[in-house]
This record gives C-alpha cells, sequence and structure tokens, in this order.
C-alpha cells in the first residue's frame, strides 16, 4: 500500500509540474499581449517583427544551452528550472509577440465582410505549414541519423543519439529562420 500511494502522489507532483508550466507560459501570452498593446502599437510593422524574430532566435539558442546541457554546467541552473524559463517564458512571450502584428495587419487588409473566410484561410495554411515543417523536421533527423528511440530488443547497444541535436537546431531554428525572415521583413 504505501509503494501505492507514492506512486500516486509521484503522479500527483507530475501532474502539478505540468500545470505549473501551463499557468507560467499563459502568464507569460498575457505578459506578451500587454508588451504589445502598450508598447510596440506605435512602432512599425517591420520593427515589431524584426525585433520578435531575433527575439524568437534567441529563444532557440535556450534550446541549445539545454541540450548542450550548459544551463548546468556553466550557468549552474537546473534543468527544470531552465526549461521553465526558456520554453514557458521566452518561447511564449516570442510566440505572440510575432503573432499580434500578423492578426493586426490581417485585420487590416481583409476586405470588409471577408474576415472570417480569410482569418479561416490563413489559419489552414498556418497548419498546413506547421504540419509540412513537422514533417520535414521529422524527415531531416532520419537523414542526419539522430534517433529519439531505443532498438525495439530493449537494449541502448544502438539506440537514443542525440549528438546532431545542437547543430540542428542552430541551423534550422536559428540561422534558417533569420535568412528567410529579415529578407522577407525588409524585401
Amino acid at each position: 500500500k504505501a509503494s501505492l500511494r507514492l506512486e500516486r502522489v509521484g503522479k500527483q507532483v507530475e501532474l502539478l509540474k505540468g500545470t505549473f508550466n501551463g499557468l507560467i507560459r499563459e502568464c507569460f501570452v498575457i505578459l506578451a499581449i500587454f508588451i504589445y498593446q502598450y508598447r510596440m502599437t506605435s512602432w512599425s510593422y517591420r520593427s515589431v517583427l524584426s525585433i520578435t524574430l531575433l527575439l524568437a532566435s534567441f529563444g532557440n539558442f535556450v534550446d541549445v544551452i539545454l541540450v548542450k546541457r550548459w544551463n548546468v554546467t556553466i550557468l549552474g541552473i537546473p534543468d527544470n528550472v531552465f526549461f521553465l524559463i526558456g520554453s514557458s517564458a521566452l518561447e511564449s512571450v516570442t510566440s505572440m509577440l510575432h503573432l499580434l502584428p500578423f492578426s493586426s495587419l490581417l485585420g487590416k487588409v481583409c476586405p470588409p465582410g471577408a474576415e472570417t473566410a480569410t482569418f479561416a484561410f490563413v489559419s489552414g495554411v498556418g497548419t498546413f505549414a506547421s504540419t509540412f515543417g513537422s514533417l520535414t523536421g521529422s524527415a531531416i533527423m532520419d537523414w542526419v541519423g539522430l534517433k529519439t528511440m531505443p532498438d525495439k530488443n530493449g537494449d541502448d547497444g544502438g539506440g537514443c543519439d542525440f549528438g546532431s541535436l545542437p547543430a540542428l537546431l542552430v541551423v534550422l531554428s536559428i540561422i534558417l529562420p533569420l535568412a528567410v525572415g529579415i529578407p522577407a521583413i525588409f524585401g
């Protein structure tokens, strides 16, 4: 009975951690909305998009720090705290700050009476792009030999291999978005 109680307590602690992480994420989303509303609405769209692109690149570098474990070895910050700072806080703020100018711009360029259809179309394109990006990312991970599952026979003799993950993160989530985003914003 004692081991069953400990197992239940462990599951409740994990559920609480996930709930806390989600709560922190939503608080930072609300913070991003306030930042945009009270500070950035007077800026040009190019300024807002370029700042959020740079912030997103920095946020993705936080993932590199976590994967390389520099947060522990250099900074002395435990993984769970650093994940909370990077994933819940920084990524939530940057993604919302990046989304808000697009939503505002979309509202300005839509023909009157077509806002719903235009929003639905743009949402569909965004969903397709997200799915395509995930599938492309999986294919690239297979292509470079990144393995996220142990062998089927259970041993880890040739199983998980994350050796190329830091390079993939730098190239695909920092350099590529900057290389595409900067010309798109200023071009």
